[in-house]
């Protein structure tokens, strides 16, 4: 037996898993997480590859809303009426919205997660459905958190415009993170994030984009930082400017009559 040849072999054994160990190490050292899909959410398994924005938040632990299950069948039934779905940036321009929409008699209910991932929005608007709580307008605002794992979003924009039917409008709010300390990875998914609406809007014509991002990308630096102080929610002057887009957006496509029982 050749044991000079049989300790080289078990040396570049060792060798191989070593590096394999060490990759491993720094790839969670630099933000790499796991792909969290299933087949209910309509993704594959998969390991993320480094995007630059660290990995996600745990998201179930923070503050969820949603209208009770009467008042949001009240609203689906209603030939006017608006599901505001989405995270925390929903969350922040609810009042506002609501406010907005009081005065054209066009009710809303909601349901929106701090750090939901677009994923999750998806499997809510699901439950809602089936629930019989689907109105026939939807303004989303879901995105943010999908800077993390942009690949997966164009596979859950397409499951929300399967769920909301091609009869229902949607009115998706374009997302923009650029937080301090991640500003240059965070603007590249975000305009990834972006270019995969506005390709899903080419294949959907009742998805309309309410380009929220653009505006802040097209602004000074200094009124960007206005708007979105913390590089994801907006300010209260960033929550008046969002609503008012997405009321140009609402206003700008009139509700044919026959879509609220639209599936």
């Amino acid at each position: 037996m050749d044991f000079s040849a049989l300790r080289g072999r078990r040396v570049r054994a060792t060798m191989a898993v070593l590096a394999a160990a060490l990759l491993l190490a720094a790839g969670f050292s630099a933000g790499i997480s796991l792909g969290r899909s299933s087949p209910a959410s309509g993704g594959t398994a998969l390991v993320e590859p480094l995007t630059g924005s660290g990995p996600i938040g745990p998201w179930q632990r923070y503050g969820h809303a949603a209208s009770g299950d009467k008042a949001a069948r009240a609203v689906a039934a209603d030939p006017e009426g608006i599901l505001l779905i989405g995270d925390s940036v929903a969350a922040r321009i609810q009042d506002r919205l609501g406010v907005a929409l009081r005065k054209k008699s066009w009710p809303m209910s909601w349901d929106h997660w701090n750090g939901r991932p677009t994923h999750a929005t998806a499997d809510a608007l699901l439950a809602l459905d089936t629930a019989g709580a689907q109105p026939a307008r939807l303004v989303v605002v879901s995105g943010e958190n999908d800077v993390f794992e942009p690949y997966l979003f164009e596979t859950q924009i397409e499951r929300i415009m399967r769920i909301a039917g091609p009869r229902r409008q949607v009115h998706w709010v374009t997302p923009v993170v650029r937080r301090p300390a991640f500003t240059q990875p965070d603007q590249a998914n975000s305009d990834r994030l972006r270019l995969a609406l506005a390709s899903a809007a080419q294949r959907h014509p009742n998805l309309y984009l309410v380009d929220w991002a653009q505006l802040v990308v097209t602004v000074s630096e200094a009124e960007a930082r206005q708007l979105l102080p913390d590089g994801v929610h907006p300010s209260p002057a960033g929550i008046a400017q969002m609503v008012d887009l997405i009321m140009t957006s609402l206003e700008s496509h009139p509700l044919q009559m026959d879509t609220a029982t639209a599936g």
